[in-house]
């Protein structure tokens, strides 16, 4: 049984062109979408993206909460994309956690996630084997996502990519997605 890997960020590089911007730049309208949503986060790091023709801009902004990194990306129309914050294991489900003794024991996690796309939870996990990195995606219940469409279709559409994923290599999957349902 094969398990597709899915290549995810550890941040939100939305874009191949991620811009950082001082806080005096992001629009007020941003801020205040912000902390109505993570009203405890402090000193969020801003970041502008996109601009492209038909593409609308995003900004993300990366902050901390109880010693925890969070992404959070709205639309410049202030509609909330997508969320991510690092969890412990513990947070992950139990049918996730099983799934990984199973089947990557001796694997060393270095990165659990929680995603929130499309009003859909997905949990990430990082692994290093002794070549190899692994990432895997769960849904909210701690089911593995297998399906290479349903995988190409999160990645389209979810605003993040992977720190192993070159911007080339992120275009080649977008560019899929696309071929496959366009």
């Amino acid at each position: 049984m094969k398990v597709y890997l899915i290549i995810l960020f550890a941040s939100f590089s939305v874009s191949l062109s991620a811009q950082f911007i001082k806080p005096a730049e992001v629009p007020v309208r941003m801020k205040s979408i912000l902390d109505s949503i993570y009203p405890s986060n402090k000193f969020p790091i801003w970041k502008m993206t996109g601009g492209y023709p038909f593409e609308r801009v995003k900004y993300v902004a990366t902050f901390s909460v109880d010693h925890m990194r969070n992404w959070v990306v709205i639309d410049s129309l202030g509609y909330f994309l997508s969320s991510e914050k690092d969890i412990s294991i513990d947070s992950l489900p139990m049918s996730a956690i099983n799934y990984i003794d199973t089947n990557y024991e001796r694997k060393l996690i270095f990165c659990i996630r929680k995603m929130l796309l499309s009003n859909q939870i997905y949990y990430f996990v990082g692994l290093h084997g002794t070549r190899l990195t692994y990432e895997l995606l769960f849904d909210e219940t701690g089911n593995t996502l297998k399906d290479k469409n349903n995988l190409l279709k999160l990645i389209a559409n979810s605003l993040i990519a992977s720190s192993a994923l070159s911007p080339i290599l992120l275009e080649k999957y977008y560019r899929k997605y696309n071929d496959l349902h366009h």
